[in-house]
């Protein structure tokens, strides 16, 4: 993690403290690129895509594909700020925050236009506060919405 100007420190995370090693077996850590994922990347339970949304080039695809990854009632937990970012995401990529015919369409309602034909909204969405360690003594904070899917 940066520290301060080009100083950096290290940090490892134990499965053990978090009494974590009797399942072990059962647990994947895994990195790939969102937007070109492999094929083997399929079988799963559970999917957590904590704020990844918005530093995606389409999420709306990322979308509208995952079901592809997860197993027949297997789960999909969202987590975003939907801080949309031209840089990052052209406006017309953007599942939502925007307006329609002078309507507003939030994030939400687009993103559940298209998980629809795959999942059905487990749970009512709960907003949680993140708060990111920029170094060790810069820090910012964002509210995230958190929404559970289920696969039908």
């Amino acid at each position: 993690m940066k520290d301060e100007g080009d100083l950096v420190f290290y940090r490892d995370v134990v499965l053990d403290d978090f009494e974590l090693t009797a399942v072990r077996n059962r647990i994947i850590f895994m990195q790939a690129d969102a937007m070109n994922l492999k094929p083997n990347y399929t079988g799963y339970d559970l999917i957590i895509a904590s704020a990844l949304l918005e530093e995606l080039s389409d999420p709306g695809f990322f979308l509208s594909q995952i079901h592809t990854r997860l197993n027949d009632s297997g789960f999909l937990l969202l987590a975003s700020s939907y801080a949309w970012d031209l840089h990052k995401t052209k406006r017309d990529k953007w599942p939502g925050g925007f307006k329609q015919d002078g309507e507003p369409v939030t994030s939400l309602e687009g993103i559940e236009k298209i998980l629809e034909p795959n999942f059905t909204l487990h749970a009512e969405p709960l907003d949680i506060r993140r708060t990111i360690k920029k170094s060790s003594r810069l820090t910012t904070q964002e509210m995230m919405q958190v929404t559970i899917w289920r696969k039908i």
